[in-house]
């Protein structure tokens, strides 16, 4: 179902009928962190802006649109003309954008009006969707018809910034001592697929993230192929997965991770060693050297795992804000195709000042979790021992603890809590990763000469991958309980092939933080 794409154009009754179509507010992820980074870095960000309504960072002057069609008046009576296809509508706006050709143009929700400079195509995503850039798009909060060009369709979110969810240790990384080393073993890369293939009966895990530094000492099993640059249909080229980063980087399309923490790295290892010889890993580099990334390259990036057989999808990252229209579209896509997306619940850290139950502040793609059959959304839990009163107790209460005791352990109480830092939702959260402590084992510790990096990390992110390396574990399991119930919610088969392998459990205690208070085991 296409929110955003109608089965055709419908004539409207007059001009002012036709419109108009809502944008979703600027989503929002406000930490100090991330205003410190972005306002204090215009050398490395200077296409990045803080909206004026204060709900968030943009990329100054664009707007990503899905645009089926341009429909106008084509004189004064109540005929209409359309402009209908990719190529027709690059050509009318390229016309349109020439020195003295007529401008079509946009106005945002306070009736400014708003200049196209030009539009730009990505082959990455469908023939209908064009990135436009023009002064102030970025605060463009709705759009309405004007003069006699209006747009033809419903737009999306501007190309946001969205963050990944993982604690920042106090300790930082001396940024200058990590050398990157770009992605150069084509030769292994192909070498080894095809035993990799055999090994996973093609369970491709996509990984959505900082990239991957390839480390002889950590070997890792790599999707590959050699196909077409995805962007630009041209040149065949050698890919483990792609380089979406809104960041130019030393290493083109290879998705090499420099990232001052490695953090998509330490996804990969996770999920590896989870599932040592049960997948395939895609790496699509999605967010740069600092952790950012826009979000119509993690829209590329689905479009790239949906299209190259990824069955099941890593997302550690998230946005506070309203949906995005070509975001759930994309989704709704995989869900069709039986592939799970995996999403982080986000870190409390991520936006100060605010409760961290994402029922109230919203965050994307882990709020699509309740409509979508193939979102997963994961936190971190405790697991603390009940303590036992040493106090005098009455007749009374030792028979009432007594009777408390055995229905914690029938329902599997363990003293379960939430993390104060790690979001939650009796909506929107379906499943929390048991820790002791709330972090997890750093399985990839960065090597820096003068700094040891911590044996622990923290961050929903983490959490997300545990599920993905687990059900990466069972995928064969999943798989035939798939083709046996066509039908079934995705989500249903993967939770009851979990609990029937005794990975997932249930605390009723927990059900005001998680949905249905399911719980995993941590690594």
């Amino acid at each position: 179902m296409k929110h955003y794409s109608p089965d055709g154009p419908e004539r409207p009754s007059s001009h002012s009928e036709n419109f108009p179509k809502r944008l979703a507010p600027s989503p929002t992820f406000r930490s100090r962190k991330q205003i410190k980074t972005f306002l204090g870095n215009e050398r490395n960000y200077p296409h990045v802006t803080e909206v004026s309504s204060g709900t968030g960072f943009a990329v100054r002057n664009q707007l990503l649109i899905q645009l089926d069609y341009l429909e106008f008046p084509a004189d004064s009576s109540n005929e209409y003309k359309i402009i209908k296809g990719r190529t027709a509508l690059l050509e009318f706006f390229n016309n349109a954008t020439q020195p003295g050709a007529p401008q079509p143009f946009l106005l945002d929700g306070n009736g400014k009006k708003i200049i196209l400079q030009s539009v730009e195509e990505c082959l990455c995503l469908n023939d209908s969707t064009f990135l436009l850039k023009g002064e102030g798009l970025h605060e463009c909060l709705e759009i309405k018809a004007a003069g006699e060009e209006p747009p033809g369709r419903h737009t999306t979110q501007p190309p946001i910034r969205a963050s990944l969810n993982y604690i920042i240790p106090s300790a930082w990384a001396n940024e200058d001592s990590l050398e990157v080393e770009p992605l150069e073993r084509w030769n292994d890369y192909a070498k080894d697929w095809s035993q990799i293939q055999a090994k996973t009966d093609g369970l491709v895990v996509a990984i959505l993230d900082t990239g991957i530094e390839d480390n002889p000492r950590y070997p890792l099993p790599f999707w590959y192929k050699k196909f077409e640059d995805p962007c630009r249909r041209q040149h065949e080229l050698e890919q483990i997965g792609w380089n979406f980063s809104t960041l130019e980087s030393e290493s083109g399309n290879q998705p090499t991770d420099d990232n001052v923490l490695r953090h998509g790295s330490k996804i990969a290892h996770i999920i590896h060693y989870l599932a040592p010889g049960n997948a395939a890993l895609m790496i699509l580099k999605t967010f740069d050297h600092y952790g950012f990334g826009s979000l119509d390259k993690v829209f590329c990036a689905l479009q790239y795992a949906m299209d190259n057989g990824a069955r099941i999808v890593n997302a550690s990252f998230g946005y506070y804000g309203s949906e995005i229209p070509l975001l759930r579209d994309l989704l709704e896509q995989m869900n069709e195709r039986k592939i799970l997306v995996a999403a982080a619940a986000g870190n409390h850290t991520d936006f100060d000042g605010f409760p961290n139950d994402i029922s109230v502040q919203r965050l994307y793609p882990a709020c699509y979790s309740l409509e979508l059959d193939n979102v997963v959304t994961v936190t971190t839990l405790t697991c603390e021992p009940k303590e036992e009163c040493d106090c005098q107790e009455s007749k009374s209460e030792r028979l009432l603890n007594s009777i408390t005791k055995v229905i914690d352990k029938a329902l599997d109480i363990k003293g379960h809590e939430r993390l104060p830092y790690e979001n939650y939702s009796s909506s929107f959260v379906n499943l929390g990763i048991e820790t002791q402590d709330g972090s997890f084992r750093n399985l990839y510790p960065i090597q820096t000469p003068g700094y040891q990096e911590p044996a622990s990390i923290q961050g929903s992110s983490y959490a997300t991958p545990v599920f993905v390396g687990i059900a990466a574990r069972y995928f064969l399991d999943i798989q035939r309980a798939i083709q046996q119930s066509p039908n079934e919610p995705l989500k249903k088969i993967y939770f009851s092939v979990l609990q029937q392998k005794g990975v997932i459990r249930k605390d009723q205690s927990l059900r005001q933080y998680v949905r249905g208070g399911f719980y995993m085991l941590s690594y």
